[in-house]
């Protein structure tokens, strides 16, 4: 079977300090990775070299025609009025626009719903498709403040 990603002994270092060190292999349709590991041990280089963000300093990084690769920042740049939500929407590319529509009409069908009635109900329905009810994301996202 043909590999979605291959890398071939593909090295990356920073300095003196080799953060990737002939690092060779493949991703498959349907494979499901985890990338563990200490601060400062190349998690976020190797999903940058894979994705084409950044070129190994030495090695071959193939990926099949057609192949798209996304990757979610480590840090995220917070901005006090936007929301978790938004924040998640904008990383979307292309599917951005479709996912904030999808997320208007059920908030929408929400309050339609539970208008007059069950308020605590559709109050607690909204917080969920809010992702807190629409807080910025400092507010709800772990670790920050």
């Amino acid at each position: 079977m043909t590999p979605l990603v291959a890398l071939d002994r593909i090295s990356v270092a920073f300095g003196h300090l080799p953060l990737l060190d002939a690092v060779s292999m493949q991703v498959q349709a349907g494979d499901r990775i985890g990338v563990l590991g200490r601060n400062g041990t190349g998690k976020s280089t190797l999903l940058r070299v894979i994705s084409g963000e950044q070129q190994p300093d030495a090695g071959t990084v193939w990926r099949a025609a057609g192949v798209r690769v996304a990757r979610l920042e480590q840090d995220v740049p917070l901005a006090e009025h936007r929301t978790a939500f938004e924040v998640v929407a904008d990383g979307l590319g292309a599917l951005s626009a479709l996912v904030r529509a999808y997320h208007a009409a059920a908030v929408a069908a929400v309050h339609h719903y539970f208008r007059g009635r069950h308020q605590a109900q559709g109050q607690a329905l909204y917080t969920s498709l809010s992702f807190g009810a629409g807080g910025a994301l400092g507010a709800v996202a772990s670790g920050y403040t």
